[in-house]
């Protein structure tokens, strides 16, 4: 599986930039950097939700199948 980077822009105020470039300077990463360990946490909640989502279709496309298998006969 290839894995491309997608680039989410999002804006701030001045005032709330300035608080992210302060901390980013004060734990010595990039204002990016800090936003993307920052959001992680809801990365991989929306990554689990995703595949609950796929396994649940999955489940019903199955039961489906099966269902219309024992109609037919």
């Amino acid at each position: 599986m290839v894995k491309k980077t997608k680039v989410i822009a999002f804006r701030v105020n001045a005032d709330e930039y300035e608080a992210l470039s302060c901390l980013a300077s004060k734990t010595h990463q990039s204002v990016g950097r800090l936003v993307y360990i920052a959001l992680t946490s809801h990365i991989e909640a929306g990554t689990d939700l995703m595949n609950h989502y796929k396994k649940a279709a999955e489940r019903k496309a199955k039961r489906l199948a099966k269902k219309e298998a024992a109609s037919g006969l």
